[in-house]
C-alpha cells in the first residue's frame, strides 16, 4: 500500500472512529481529510477517487484489501434465485448480483461501542 492510500485510510478511521463521518459526502469527506492530514482538498479527493478505484478493482479478482487495524473489503456473490413481485405476486427470477462487503476489525469495533 503506497503512503497517499495510507493516508486515507488513517484519515477515514481516525474520522469513522470521532463520528464525524456520518451521511458525509466526498467532497466534505475530503475537506476533513485535508483538515485532519495536512493534504490539500484537490490532493485528498483525487486520493478518495484513487481508494474506491483500487478497492473495486482489487474485489473484482476475488482478492481482499485489507486495512491494518481497520478492517476489510471484500466481494459477496449473491447467487441468482426466485423472489416475488410485491405489486403483482408474480413469481420472478433474481439475477445472480456481486456486493462489496466491509467487515471492521475488532479494534473499530471497541472504539464503536467503548466498555463503560
Amino acid at each position: 500500500m503506497n503512503n497517499g492510500l495510507k493516508t486515507v485510510a488513517i484519515a477515514v478511521a481516525l474520522m469513522v472512529a470521532s463520528g464525524t463521518a456520518s451521511a458525509m459526502g466526498d467532497k466534505e469527506l475530503a475537506k476533513a481529510m485535508a483538515k485532519q492530514s495536512g493534504l490539500s482538498t484537490a490532493q485528498a479527493e483525487q486520493a478518495i477517487a484513487a481508494f474506491k478505484a483500487i478497492v473495486v478493482a482489487q474485489v473484482k479478482t476475488g482478492e481482499a484489501v485489507r486495512l491494518k487495524g481497520f478492517g476489510k473489503f471484500t466481494l459477496k456473490e449473491t447467487k441468482a434465485h426466485k423472489g416475488r413481485n410485491p405489486k403483482t405476486g408474480e413469481t420472478i427470477t433474481i439475477p445472480a448480483r456481486n456486493h462489496l462487503r466491509f467487515k471492521a476489525f475488532q479494534g473499530v469495533k471497541d472504539q464503536l461501542n467503548p466498555k463503560k
